[in-house]
């Protein structure tokens, strides 16, 4: 049980660490994907949805976060923090396209004004 403040920081080897004590694997693409957070009573009986989460893809290695840590948006994190405040989000990547036009005149496109 976690107290109001308090977080704890899983990772995949929590799900999968094999055998028959965990029968069904756990992961989350990178692809994007879903997870959701129930509370439950003291028995393990689910009472609520407590917190959903929804991402798109990511990059490799790359960890998504709160920001700030109680925000209910998911944002690319700037470094992995795992079990500790989450970092600043990464800033996002810049591109720069050229785009080149030519501006046709009438001389340009050879037209003839002979009335």
């Amino acid at each position: 049980m976690l107290a109001p403040g308090e977080f704890a920081a899983f990772t995949e080897a929590d799900f999968n660490a094999g055998g028959a004590g965990n029968p069904v694997p756990f992961a989350l693409s990178s692809a994007g994907d879903e997870i959701y957070l129930l509370e439950a009573t003291a028995a393990g009986d689910p009472l609520r949805f407590a917190a959903h989460a929804a991402f798109g893809g990511t990059r490799t290695g790359e960890s998504l976060g709160h920001f700030p840590d109680e925000g209910d948006d998911l944002y690319p994190m700037a470094a992995t923090t795992f079990g500790a405040t989450n970092a600043a989000v990464r800033p996002p990547g810049v591109a720069i396209h050229r785009r080149s036009t030519t501006i046709r005149t009438d001389q340009t496109r050879g037209a003839n004004s002979s009335a």
